[in-house]
């Protein structure tokens, strides 16, 4: 009930359904904090419950033993809609709502992996296999099995990175982390912070591209690199726009942008003073 509530909620846009959104993540929300304690301390003490403060405070008591790696106090923002009441407060400005139900939507990903690893795919094929007759056995993996192994290959994959710069304290230098397939937990690369900072991507020979998908870094400040503007060619030295991003995306609600056309560089800048920070930039036949 809980997955299918918050499920629920993350298929609402933040920026205009929020006050609909607010109920659904506060119930699923509760009741992942309680299957939390569970997981840890084995039983759940009807103080716990009681509220959603009650609820937070004792996924703070678990949370050091979840082996979460993003601290609790970066979902602030997403406690602070689940305390409001919808009936009783005035909408949430749009930049604070997204902000709000992003955080939201991470932090029910953490405490459901931290607490069942597996998919709920994965639970479904146990299940399955846990019954069925021997013969079947077989069908059932290849399902299991078959879909990763056909599913589209980013054709930006491992290609060449070029970065305006690199801040090799916090992140991997020249920033090839950001093609290389993986959907880091933090970032896969970071520039300085510098005036109109940016990340090339060389495809190294004219390629069709059907569609660039772009996944922000996973541990919050998704707006940070804001505006974003993304620009395509065969030539780095004239690249055409394709879009403008001023809206935060994340790495469940990436940025992809339709293209159909030959090319052979990407370029992400930001322009004015600031940083760039993502986790990967991928490029699809279709």
């Amino acid at each position: 009930m809980a997955r299918a509530r918050l499920r629920v909620a993350e298929r609402l846009d933040p920026q205009v359904e929020s006050i609909a959104a607010a109920p659904l993540y506060r119930d699923g929300i509760r009741a992942l904090a309680c299957a939390a304690v569970a997981a840890v301390e084995g039983e759940v003490r009807e103080a716990d419950s009681a509220d959603v403060d009650a609820a937070w405070s004792a996924l703070e008591r678990v949370w050091p033993k979840l082996d979460v790696k993003t601290d609790l106090a970066s979902f602030a923002a997403g406690r602070e809609m689940l305390r409001d009441s919808p009936l009783e407060s005035a909408a949430p400005e749009r930049a604070g709502a997204t902000a709000a139900c992003m955080a939201l939507d991470r932090l029910a990903k953490c405490v459901e992996r931290a607490i069942e690893p597996r998919t709920m795919r994965d639970l479904k094929i146990t299940s399955a296999l846990r019954v069925a007759p021997l013969v079947i056995a077989p069908v059932a993996l290849a399902a299991w099995l078959v879909p990763p192994l056909v599913a589209p290959k980013s054709l930006a994959l491992h290609k060449r990175v070029t970065v305006s710069s690199s801040r090799e304290s916090q992140a991997p230098p020249g920033g090839g982390d950001v093609v290389n397939g993986v959907l880091e937990h933090t970032y896969g690369m970071q520039t300085n912070e510098e005036d109109n900072p940016w990340v090339l991507v060389d495809l190294e020979q004219p390629t069709y591209v059907g569609r660039v998908v772009v996944y922000n870094r996973g541990d919050g400040w998704f707006d940070d690199c804001l505006p974003l503007v993304a620009e395509v060619g065969l030539d780095a030295q004239s690249l055409r726009v394709v879009e403008t991003r001023d809206k935060p995306f994340s790495q469940w609600r990436p940025w992809e942008m339709a293209l159909h056309e030959p090319i052979r560089f990407i370029r992400l800048s930001k322009k004015g003073h600031g940083y760039i920070t993502l986790a990967e930039i991928a490029a699809y036949a279709k």
